[in-house]
Order: structure tokens, then C-alpha cells, then sequence
């Protein structure tokens, strides 16, 4: 029976095998596996982002992230990001036990750990 014009040819490899796959899971492997160390303080971290994170937020200290509302300075952005939940006018987390708010993760598990 001649194909019918809206069936696609069949594929000359199938697409779960790729030949490439190998270099590529060695390829991801070695960039997962490459630590990198501080040129300050020889701390070694799993990656050259974590070393560069480390590195400008602990020794250059160059980059400062203020808090609009209180005026706390913070080296990392994530940190302000996390400061700010302290700021909202509600809880986030509430306990299923008691039915205590709280304003961030860290705050909860730390008033399960107590209850």
C-alpha cells in the first residue's frame, strides 16, 4: 500500500539510541564533578559558582543588597530575598498541631522541633 502523504518516513535510527550520549554523560559528569577552590582561603567548593559565590560574598564584599524597610544590608541577594519574608504582614507556614503562623520554613521547623 503506497504511504499516505500525512505519514512521516520512518526514522534511520531510532530516537532513544544516540551515539553522542556517551561524550555527553561524560561531558556533564566532568563539569559536575569539577571543584574549585578559593584563591583566598584554599576552601574548596563542588563548583566554580560556589567558589565565586563564596568568594564575592565572604572576601570582596563588594556587593551590598540593602532592605527598603529596615535598612539591613545583606553580601548575597538570597539573603535579603529570605530577610524580606520577615517584613509581610502574614505568615506563610501555619502548624497543623496548633495552628501557630510563622513567617518562613526555617521559623516552623524550628517551633515543631519545640513542640
Amino acid at each position: 500500500a503506497p504511504e499516505s502523504s500525512d505519514s512521516q518516513p520512518s526514522p534511520a535510527v531510532s530516537p532513544l539510541f544516540d551515539p553522542f550520549q556517551d561524550e555527553l554523560d561524560e561531558g556533564v559528569t566532568a563539569r559536575l564533578d569539577t571543584k574549585a577552590a578559593c584563591p583566598i582561603c584554599n576552601k574548596v567548593f563542588s563548583s566554580v559558582h560556589t567558589m565565586i559565590r563564596h568568594k564575592t560574598s565572604i572576601h570582596d564584599r563588594q556587593v551590598r543588597y540593602g532592605c527598603n524597610i529596615c535598612g539591613r544590608f545583606f553580601f548575597r541577594k538570597d539573603k535579603l530575598t529570605s530577610h524580606m519574608v520577615y517584613h509581610q504582614d502574614f505568615d506563610t507556614y501555619v502548624c497543623c498541631f496548633c495552628s501557630v503562623g510563622c513567617k518562613s520554613r526555617m521559623l516552623m521547623r524550628q517551633h515543631l522541633k519545640r513542640e
